[in-house]
């Protein structure tokens, strides 16, 4: 497959990084022509260079509107450089091919220059025909149609397709020109690599993998997995593990473990013999809310005594919101002190 993405640039045209489908081609031959309608001389050439890329870079099979419309094109693209006599018998092979197709008026004004070619195109060239041998393993299409016959006085959009229709090379033959006798050597590279082509089996896709037999082989098989014993002290339970005997005491019944009620902190405030020993957290909140309170209440007296002596606005405000904090800070305090003494006694 890399060697057929490789090889499409030589193989199909210069330039070609990939292949190009009808429908591209049909695209920039409308940006041309409407290009031409509104006088874009530069857009038209641009397009219909593009619209020739597209031709010359074909991955698929044309068919026969496919090759009228390269041809129309060609003759619009043909008239403007002022190749009145190439214009006409671009005009003639697309006619053949569709011969109900008219050019818009916004293209082709009646009685202008492009309406009469066009209608003097309606006259079929000579049909004097030319047959030609396609390269050894290929079949050719001419003008979208299965055939090694052609007008000598007519242009034709000639493609080599291989045996299973795939397109091995596209282009344009204009009068007095000959097809190509050979598939350039590139396009042919493409053919065998394509016929050649082939799944990639399973094992050379996993490698190593792919020489197993059994997904049993990922294991020695004759080896048992070793379990080994838990070290002593560990803090790991099997599930099998018997349950431990309860203790017996005086009166031979068993003990109970006590709940552990404690609220306050574990570990280094405990004292031996199980008395509790340090702060509780709900005594050290009432001591931190008691001291701001009085803080709060201090600022508030002090503040209360600074807006005596010169009444301002501010202190008023700052006054009240220190008195008031200092009451919530107070009645904060009373509460924690109330449940640090029901949680301890």
């Amino acid at each position: 497959m890399l060697i057929v993405l490789a090889l499409l640039g030589s193989a199909f045209g210069a330039d070609c990084a990939a292949p190009t489908t009808p429908q591209e081609m049909e695209t920039h031959i409308d940006d041309a022509l409407l290009a031409f309608a509104t006088l874009d001389e530069e857009g038209v050439y641009t397009a219909a260079d593009q619209a020739t890329h597209d031709l010359e870079c074909m991955g698929e099979p044309l068919s026969k509107d496919d090759a009228a419309a390269y041809h129309r094109v060609v003759g619009i693209q043909s008239f403007m450089r002022g190749e009145s006599d190439a214009a006409l018998v671009a005009f003639q092979a697309a006619r053949v091919l569709e011969p109900g197709y008219r050019l818009s008026t916004k293209i082709a004004p009646e009685g202008g220059k492009l309406a009469r070619l066009w209608e003097s195109a309606a006259t079929a060239p000579d049909d004097t025909t030319i047959t030609f041998r396609p390269p050894a393993g290929a079949s050719a299409r001419v003008d979208g149609v299965a055939s090694n016959q052609y007008l000598l006085e007519s242009p034709v959009v000639l493609q080599y397709v291989d045996s299973r229709g795939d397109v091995l090379w596209t282009g344009y033959i204009r009068p007095g020109e000959k097809p190509p006798k050979e598939i350039p050597a590139a396009a042919a590279a493409v053919a065998v690599a394509a016929e050649e082509e082939e799944e990639i089996p399973l094992d050379e896709e996993l490698g190593d993998l792919g020489e197993l037999e059994d997904l049993d082989d990922l294991s020695d098989g004759d080896e048992e997995l070793a379990i080994e014993p838990e070290p002593e002290g560990s803090d790991i339970v099997m599930l099998d593990d018997p349950e431990p005997e309860p203790t017996t005491g005086r009166n031979g019944k068993p003990e109970e473990e006590p709940l552990d009620m404690d609220l306050g902190p574990s570990g280094p405030d405990r004292e031996e013999g199980g008395k509790k020993g340090g702060i509780k957290p709900v005594f050290a909140a009432a001591i931190g809310t008691g001291a701001a309170t009085a803080v709060a209440f201090g600022l508030s007296a002090g503040m209360r005594a600074s807006f005596d002596n010169e009444p301002t606005a501010g202190k008023y405000h700052t006054t009240n919101a220190t008195f008031y904090t200092s009451m919530g800070l107070a009645a904060a305090t009373i509460g924690l002190t109330v449940t640090g003494f029901v949680v301890e006694f």
